[in-house]
């Protein structure tokens, strides 16, 4: 099953895009696509990640690509409702810094931490 970026909300500046279903490297091309045309804006942008059910090296390397192009363009990108095998992952990756994540509904910012937020 591939399920990629689902419901867009934007709530003033910031747009929020849920994520569902299973993001691996067959679907990271479309999630590309699919988050570059939801992500328009000048605010941070936060993936919700409560309905993700798998994501594997190629999904994260897409929330890589996502964060690379939103710095270059000054905006933020962080993950909420990540569950504990995605933290993990990042952590391993090395990428819990360049993808803050929360494990609850509260927003985390880029550059802090889930306590901090």
């Amino acid at each position: 099953m591939h399920a990629l970026a689902g419901t867009t909300i934007h709530s003033g500046a910031e747009v929020v895009i849920r994520l569902v279903g299973e993001v691996d490297a067959a679907a990271t091309p479309e999630l590309r696509r699919q988050v570059e045309a939801l992500a328009s804006g000048s605010g941070p942008i936060t993936l919700d990640c409560s309905a993700l059910t798998f994501i594997d090296a190629g999904g994260l390397g897409a929330l890589v690509y996502l964060a690379k192009g939103a710095t270059a363009e000054r905006r933020s990108v962080a993950l909420r409702d990540v569950s504990p095998w995605v933290s993990r992952l990042l952590g391993i990756g090395g990428l819990a810094s360049m993808l803050p994540a929360a494990h609850s509904v509260g927003l985390v910012v880029a550059g802090s931490t889930p306590s901090s937020a």
